[in-house]
């Protein structure tokens, strides 16, 4: 079972859908402001990120909630939609509503000079794509909306944290193939608590 989080509007009917297919009833909804007032009651995210998503005019939650096949739930908070991509918060949840994060991830950015470095970042830059089966977390960075570039990182959710699997990199926007992330060449993983 695979839950994809994308940007704007298909984001945000994905993010219902797969929401309703398995949360608690405890938990707050996922489909319109009041919902995500409720969302940030509890998990407390950041007033940059509440001030990004105000700035959007989105008219729906952007928050995402999806089974981990854990006692804890994954918890994803759109703080930027952005045109193809947007920007994240992950948080682990329980049914009680007790929150682990915004968890950071390790992970590749480039600054803007075409050498991806590694750093720790809690707010997530890209496009998420979770699988249930087997607690991957796939993030997809693209340099632009052609998706012909771009960072693109896999972690497994291990307990309270994702550890990188595997990350890869297509650096020039050229137009050119591969198009296939997953066909991008190989960076060495990014090291770290």
């Amino acid at each position: 079972m695979r839950f994809a989080l994308p940007g704007a509007i298909a984001g945000a009917l994905l993010i219902a859908g797969a929401a309703s297919a398995g949360n608690p009833g405890s938990f707050p909804g996922t489909k319109d402001a009041k919902d995500r007032a409720e969302w940030r009651t509890a998990l407390q995210w950041s007033k940059a990120c509440e001030r990004d998503w105000k700035g959007s005019r989105a008219s729906y939650a952007g928050v995402g909630v999806f089974p981990t096949g854990t006692p804890r739930w994954l918890v994803a908070v759109t703080c930027a939609p952005g045109a193809y991509q947007g920007t994240q918060l992950l948080y682990l949840v329980d049914r009680g509503l007790h929150r682990i994060g915004p968890i950071p991830l390790h992970i590749y950015r480039d600054p803007g000079n075409g050498k991806p470095r590694p750093t720790r970042i809690a707010r997530v830059l890209g496009t998420l794509d979770f699988n249930l089966g087997t607690s991957r977390l796939v993030v997809l960075d693209k340099f632009r909306g052609a998706g012909d570039c771009g960072i693109l990182s896999v972690f497994r959710l291990q307990k309270q944290r994702f550890y990188p699997l595997a990350v890869r990199a297509k650096l020039k926007c050229d137009g050119k193939g591969p198009f296939n992330a997953f066909s991008w060449p190989l960076l060495p993983l990014p090291q770290g608590p």
